[in-house]
């Protein structure tokens, strides 16, 4: 099983996390929402798979 990391389109601060620890998502499922500059956004799985959230 190969990893995909997720990369922040910008800089930010994660203001919540969506999915738990080895969770199965669908690619365009939320996984954690950044804020920057007042305004929120959602990154999102590219593909099918399961969480593994970097401590």
């Amino acid at each position: 099983m190969s990893e995909i990391p997720v990369l922040a389109p910008f800089a930010g601060t994660v203001v919540a996390v969506c999915q738990d620890r080895q969770a199965s998502v669908s690619a365009g499922q939320p996984l954690v929402v950044l804020e920057a500059m007042k305004m929120e956004h959602e990154v999102v799985a590219e593909v099918d798979g399961t969480s593994n959230p970097s401590t």
